[in-house]
């Protein structure tokens, strides 16, 4: 996935939650925009981030070319929009 793209999908605005999926079959939970840092190389992804706080539990680095796919999980009781 381009860098541009995933930029886009992390400037929405209202934000929603997003699902990462990378490249070694792994996926990253995204539910705040604060969460999210962008790099030269990538993005930094704070863990455990709740709404409101500037307090993570621990962080991820991930290159741009390690995103497979940007996936918006299905809010309850509606359906969800997948991005590629």
């Amino acid at each position: 996935m381009s860098p541009d793209h995933v930029k886009l999908e992390l400037q929405n605005e209202p934000f929603l939650p997003i699902r990462i999926h990378l490249t070694d079959g792994r996926a990253l939970e995204v539910r705040f925009k604060h969460a999210v840092v962008q790099l030269k190389q990538g993005i930094m992804i704070f863990k455990g981030v709740r709404d409101q706080q500037r307090v993570a539990t621990g962080y991820e680095v991930v290159a741009w070319d390690s995103i497979d796919r940007i996936v918006r999980p299905r809010p309850r009781g509606g359906s969800g929009s997948v991005s590629q």
